[in-house]
């Protein structure tokens, strides 16, 4: 079985990554489908919508500067506790 996925891309700021990634995730769980997962906060740099199995979704938005960012899958149940990890920019 496959399910949908979407890509999220934070600036987590002066939050810890691991309370910024619980914070967001935990948002978006809010939002529910009806808002794609992804809430509407400061700091969100780049979102895709819920991309349906086997199908390809394209994300184009301007490099934020450079730095550590935290991408993350925001569909649930709770993707974004395993589907995260480091975007840097350098």
């Amino acid at each position: 079985p496959t399910m949908r996925h979407n890509i999220l891309i934070y600036d987590f700021q002066d939050q810890s990554r691991s309370k910024a990634l619980d914070n967001l995730g935990q948002m978006a769980m809010k939002v529910g489908e009806g808002g794609g997962y992804v809430p509407m906060v400061p700091g969100i740099i780049a979102s895709s919508p819920l991309a349906d199995p086997w199908k390809n979704v394209v994300v184009e938005f301007d490099s934020p500067p450079p730095g550590e960012y935290l991408f993350m899958c925001t569909f649930q149940p709770a993707h974004y506790k395993t589907m995260n990890g480091k975007f840097i920019v350098e």
